[in-house]
């Protein structure tokens, strides 16, 4: 119901609150950047887990940025310098606007589209010669 309400408001995602923190999306994992530090909801039995999401933490680890399973929530909002969605079908997906109000600079950031970049390198590793 969640997606169908996104998509009856043009919008690609519904993101769910939870005691002001932003938890999950309908069908995606959400993470944001504040202060340079990337973080999430933690893992636990309130969020679906997440096989994207789990190689997008160990990519931004590898490639040294700040990270921390620590919610941030709705007031954050005017905080966030980047905001990205993760999924099996979404891959690394920047979030560049959220309930109208626009997110950073309004354009995909340099944190989100390195792991866009290492997340699509990785799965292309993963695909067998000669079926690429």
């Amino acid at each position: 119901m969640a997606k169908q309400s996104a998509v009856d408001h043009d919008v690609f995602e519904a993101l769910f609150v939870r005691e002001s923190a932003v938890t999950e999306g309908s069908h995606t994992n959400v993470f944001g950047v504040i202060d340079g530090e990337l973080r999430t909801y933690p893992a636990s039995n309130l969020i679906l887990g997440g096989v994207t999401r789990d190689v997008v933490l160990e990519l931004a680890r590898e490639l040294g940025f700040p990270v921390s399973e620590t919610p941030f929530h709705i007031h954050h909002l005017a905080e966030l310098q980047e905001c990205f969605l993760t999924g099996t079908t979404t891959d690394v997906m920047p979030v560049v606007q959220v309930d109208g109000q626009v997110v950073g600079s309004g354009k995909p950031g340099r944190m989100t589209m390195a792991l866009y970049e290492a997340l699509a390198a990785r799965l292309y590793a993963a695909v067998p010669a000669g079926t690429r």
